[in-house]
């Protein structure tokens, strides 16, 4: 016989019970992953954007932000964590420093669309122009 079989109950399964973790109730614009965090950036109704930063075990909440303007993209670059924002007809993008979460805005000359992270640059999707190399 090459198989063999057990009946029984399983008492506990693989370790303690995973916990949950309560989301806001504000819409999910866009996400970015790394081996070690989440990026979550949620759209406002009062016309801001809120950037959190959270552990990828736990989800549980490490940093947030609040960014006036709408985002439209965030990206892990090297050491930072950025989010492309629309602001007031043109754009920025804030870079906030993961070791110590301070944070540089860095004006772009067009409105952003998108946003995404190459070997240790950005590169931005803008209005009328296509991609751009911010950083």
């Amino acid at each position: 016989r090459l198989a063999s079989t057990k009946s029984g109950t399983l008492a506990v399964f693989a370790g303690p019970e995973a916990s949950t973790v309560r989301e806001p109730s504000l819409p999910v614009i866009a996400v970015a992953a790394r081996s070690d965090a989440w990026a979550v950036v949620r759209e406002d109704s009062t016309g801001e954007t809120l950037v959190e930063l959270r552990s990828r075990g736990a989800l549980g909440v490490l940093a947030e932000r609040r960014v006036k303007g709408r985002a439209v993209g965030v990206a892990f670059v090297e050491d930072s964590l950025a989010a492309a924002v629309r602001r007031d007809g043109a754009g920025v993008i804030e870079l906030m420093s993961l070791p110590d979460r301070t944070v540089t805005t860095v004006p772009v000359r067009r409105t952003p669309t998108a946003l995404t992270a190459v070997r240790g640059a950005m590169l931005a999707g803008c209005t009328g122009v296509g991609l751009r190399q911010v950083r």
